[in-house]
């Protein structure tokens, strides 16, 4: 089972680093830019 995690209203300058290290922790991860000009992460992550 997978658990997913959403984050918004992220920053252009934050993004990046949220989405390495969701990835590193072994997430699938998918960022949309939001109408305000800022950040939506979704990442699946496997259950620990």
């Amino acid at each position: 089972m997978s658990i997913v995690r959403t984050l918004k209203d992220i920053p252009e300058s934050e993004v990046d680093e949220i989405v390495r290290d969701f990835e590193s922790e072994g997430c699938t991860v998918e960022k949309e830019k939001q109408p305000n000009g800022k950040w939506t992460v979704r990442a699946t992550c496997p259950e620990s």
